[in-house]
């Protein structure tokens, strides 16, 4: 579950919808879905990703910082980066944009 809230904060956070990433109705991720998602599109996201431009979109709930920031608090760098270096990296740079 706690890698589970990690993986749907990067989605939100680079903009992807719920209905994209988790089973329908619900707000569980469904990773069949959500690999289609895990791609050069996310990376392009992220190398683009501008925090002190102007954010035009409309922004769902689950797509704030503070809900972002709530998801990924309570995990430890240690603890990703034992389950997967790359995904570490990735958390660690999450937390750079979110401060």
């Amino acid at each position: 579950m706690r890698l589970e809230n990690l993986f749907k904060s990067i989605f939100y956070f680079l903009g992807y919808k719920m209905e994209q990433i988790c089973i329908p109705g619900t707000q569980k991720l469904f990773w069949k879905t959500a690999r289609k998602c895990w791609n050069d599109e996310l990376v392009g996201k992220m190398r683009t990703f501008r925090y002190q431009d102007s954010k035009d979109e409309e922004f769902r709930p689950y797509q704030t910082l503070n809900y972002i920031e709530r998801n990924i608090n309570d995990l430890s760098p240690e603890y990703i980066c034992n389950y997967n270096h790359a995904l570490g990296l990735v958390h660690k740079w999450m937390g750079m944009v979110i401060e």
